[in-house]
């Protein structure tokens, strides 16, 4: 019987998300399952969050309503966004240092940079002019 044998750890082949911020650069080849999972439950809650927003501003919702129902999900969005990172990390072989990150990213910083790191994969499409 003949094998043919497939290395999944070796990313030679794979697209690279070269992701700067502040000091610091990180060689981003593998975004999880899992990250890509958590960050997309934290969109649908935050588009769930303007439509119930886009409801309050017609009447239809209650300020308090909004409040009591996003409450949680709001305060850890942050903490959220913190795992995915640590997450997309880990699996590139760097450490998570919450010091660091506490003190050079904010939370737009977080989002750009998992952001920077899913569409790496992302293929450009070019129009062919024609000659």
């Amino acid at each position: 019987m003949k094998e043919k044998l497939f290395d999944l750890n070796s990313r030679r082949a794979a697209t690279v998300a070269v992701v700067t911020l502040g000091d610091k650069t990180f060689r981003i080849a593998r975004v999880v399952i899992a990250a890509r999972v958590m960050y997309s439950n934290y969109l649908s809650t935050l588009s769930s969050l303007l439509h119930d927003a886009q409801e309050l501003n017609k009447g239809a919702m209650t300020a308090a309503d909004l409040e009591e129902k996003y409450r949680d999900k709001v305060n850890s969005a942050y903490s959220t966004l913190q795992e995915i990172v640590a997450l997309i990390l880990k699996s590139n072989g760097y450490e998570y240092d919450v010091a660091w990150w506490d003190e050079n990213s904010d939370i737009e910083d977080l989002r750009n940079f998992i952001d920077s790191c899913m569409s790496k994969d992302n293929m450009e499409v070019k129009d062919k002019k024609k000659e």
